[in-house]
C-alpha cells in the first residue's frame, strides 16, 4: 500500500459515564466522564490516499455517514485529501464495548500523522471528539478525564500496574439495536430522571478527582 499510515487505539470503559449531549454539532457532552483505557482492546486503522473517501471495516466496505461526516469536518480546517480507511477491531464492533472510541481515536491518530497536521495530543483529542466524545478519552492511556468547558481530555493517572482488573465476557457480537446516539436522545427526551442526574454528574466527578472533598451535602 503506497504511503500508507497506520494508528493503534483502545477504547475505554467510564467510571463515570458521559450520556447525552448538550451541543450536536460540536459533539459536546452534556455532563463530565472518567474512564479506564483497556489495553488488550485495540482498533487498527490504516489509511491511504484515494480517489475518494472510502471505508473498510473489518474486511467489509460500508457507507458510515458518522466516519464521512468527521472527515468532512476535518477537511474543512485542514484541507486534507480523500482516503481509503482500512480498519479493524479485535473485539465485537458496535456491541457495547465502545469500538467507535477506539476507532475515532486510531483515525484521528493517523490523519494527524499521515498529513503532517501537528495537533498536541489535547488537540488531537478535541479532534478526536467530533467523530465520537468517548473517543477524546480514547486518546490517552490509563484513567482519563474529560470536562468542561474546554471538552478535551486530560489525563489522571498514568497507565501502570493497578491492583485493578477489567473482565469482559462476550455474550455476543452482533451489535446493538439501539446505538449509544439514539439511546442517548431517547433518554434526554423521555427521561424523567435525565436533568437530575446531568446535575448530579458534576459532583461525582469531582468526588472521584478531589476524592472526599466534596460530600453529598455540598
Amino acid at each position: 500500500m503506497k504511503n500508507s499510515t497506520t494508528a493503534i487505539a483502545h477504547p475505554n470503559v467510564a467510571l463515570i459515564k458521559y450520556w447525552g449531549k448538550s451541543n450536536l454539532t460540536g459533539n459536546i457532552p452534556s455532563t463530565p466522564s472518567i474512564s479506564i483505557t483497556m489495553s488488550k482492546l485495540e482498533t487498527k486503522t490504516t489509511i491511504v490516499e484515494d480517489d475518494f473517501d472510502t471505508i473498510w471495516m473489518n474486511q467489509k466496505k460500508i457507507n458510515d455517514q458518522k466516519i464521512l461526516r468527521f472527515l468532512s469536518q476535518i477537511r474543512e480546517k485542514t484541507g486534507i485529501a480523500t482516503i481509503k480507511i482500512k480498519t479493524e477491531n479485535n473485539f465485537p464492533t458496535g456491541s457495547g464495548l465502545a469500538s467507535s472510541a477506539s476507532g475515532f481515536a486510531a483515525l484521528a491518530t493517523a490523519l494527524n500523522h499521515h498529513f503532517s497536521l501537528g495537533f498536541t495530543q489535547s488537540e488531537l483529542s478535541t479532534m478526536a471528539r467530533k467523530g465520537s466524545a468517548s473517543s477524546a478519552r480514547s486518546i490517552f492511556g490509563g484513567i482519563v478525564s474529560l470536562q468542561g468547558p474546554l471538552w478535551e481530555a486530560k489525563l489522571i493517572e498514568q497507565d501502570r500496574d493497578w491492583p485493578l482488573r477489567i473482565i469482559i465476557a462476550k455474550t455476543s457480537s452482533e451489535r446493538k439495536e439501539i446505538s449509544s446516539s439514539e439511546g442517548m436522545k431517547l433518554t434526554q427526551e423521555t427521561s424523567p430522571y435525565y436533568e437530575p442526574w446531568v446535575k448530579k454528574a458534576q459532583k461525582d466527578q469531582a468526588k472521584i478527582l478531589f476524592n472526599d472533598q466534596v460530600t453529598d451535602e455540598d
